[in-house]
């Protein structure tokens, strides 16, 4: 039985891929793919590709909008994101394997390691390892942070680039790769200092939460950094919500703070014709929310 993967083109998507050729002892055809190609893509693979014995998995991407062209029975979804489970009703022929999980990468590991009798060497656990610290936020795992700073940093095609560095799974960092991150680290702390912050709320939103709808608010302007920026916010103003918006790329990434149950897909929705998670989302520029951004003053 032959296999064909598709994944999206984040870390935790690349070392997902990476743990399925490791238990199956051999590197498998895949297509990266992202929320603005994936329907392309996967349109035209069904329409050129023979299928003749072969499985094709769908990894670590939410594929609820395209149900009508993966629900077929040589299908295998597998992710950790629960706003994908709630869709699981959408797909009658496929196999489902949703599953909330920190990490996909784990989840690719926990279901698949009973099926191949392959086991991982001791760099490719501590890889995947690392890459569930991250996925999940909690830089518990030292280096787990550095590592995804490194992947954000790879230029050209990431996922590719990071396939082959830690194809073997991880060994340490290079002293380039360290020059890197204490440059990357330097340069937040000045970005930090010269933010410009603005608060609103507590704002009440019809919809937010089956608990509360009633929210405070941290907002600022960035061009990067958006995780380590939304984190310092939330946790210096108390914030329930932090929204940054990206001037240049006329780009809004809303984050929320861990205390916090929000469902920021919705908010995103509704203010920037926005994508994303429970817990992380993003949008446009809108008229709705330069409306929504009136809320806002600035701290002085």
């Amino acid at each position: 039985m032959d296999h064909y993967i598709f994944t999206g083109t984040d870390i935790d998507s690349v070392t997902s891929y990476m743990t399925f050729n490791w238990l199956a002892k051999k590197r498998i055809p895949v297509q990266y793919v992202d929320r603005d190609n994936i329907q392309q893509k996967v349109e035209q693979f069904f329409k050129t590709t023979s299928q003749a014995g072969t499985i094709v998995y769908f990894i670590n991407l939410d594929t609820s909008k395209i149900s009508n062209l993966v629900d077929r029975g040589n299908v295998v979804i597998i992710d950790h994101h629960p706003d994908h489970l709630a869709n699981k009703r959408l797909y009658k022929n496929c196999k489902v394997l949703i599953k909330e999980f920190p990490s996909c990468s784990k989840l690719v590991y926990t279901l698949l390691s009973k099926k191949f009798p392959g086991s991982l060497t001791d760099h490719q656990k501590l890889l995947m390892l690392l890459v569930d610290d991250y996925e999940a936020y909690n830089f518990k795992v030292n280096g787990s942070y550095e590592l995804g700073v490194i992947y954000n940093y790879l230029q050209g095609n990431k996922p590719v680039r990071f396939y082959s560095l830690y194809k073997d799974g991880f060994k340490g960092f290079s002293g380039d790769q360290l020059k890197i991150i204490e440059y990357y680290k330097r340069k937040f702390e000045k970005v930090k200092s010269n933010l410009s912050v603005f608060t609103a709320g507590p704002h009440y939103i019809k919809g937010l939460s089956k608990y509360k709808n009633s929210y405070s608010y941290v907002s600022t302007f960035a061009t990067g950094y958006i995780n380590e920026i939304s984190d310092h916010l939330l946790n210096k103003y108390k914030s329930d919500i932090c929204i940054i918006t990206n001037l240049e790329a006329k780009r809004v990434f809303i984050r929320r703070s861990k205390k916090c149950d929000a469902n920021l897909k919705f908010l995103a929705a509704l203010i920037c014709n926005g994508w994303g998670y429970h817990y992380a989302a993003g949008g446009k520029i809108t008229d709705k929310f330069l409306k929504f951004s009136k809320l806002f003053f600035p701290v002085k």
